[in-house]
């Protein structure tokens, strides 16, 4: 995922054609690869106690969803993208 990100990040300030496109891309990755984390843990948890599922969650399941969902709406909303990468 870090290799991902800064590729992401670097298309971006190099204003290159698909970097919307795999930003996106990369941001349901991020997503789904933090419930799967969720996912996995619950599977190898012997009997988690209900502090730890809580805490498990929110930073793994609660915690993605703002970032992404305001990231996501940004680059298919902003005029400011639309005007930056043309044709996204």
């Amino acid at each position: 995922m870090a290799v991902l990100s800064f590729t992401a990040g670097l298309k971006l300030c190099l204003v290159r054609p698909d970097a919307v496109r795999f930003v996106r891309r990369w941001l349901w990755m991020y997503l789904i690869a933090n419930f799967a984390y969720f996912g996995l843990w619950i599977a190898i948890a012997n009997k988690p106690n209900p502090l730890s599922l809580a805490e498990m969650g929110w930073y793994h399941v609660v915690g993605p969803i703002p970032s992404f969902a305001r990231w996501y709406f940004y680059l298919e909303h902003s005029k400011r993208v639309r005007a930056t990468y043309p044709g996204q």
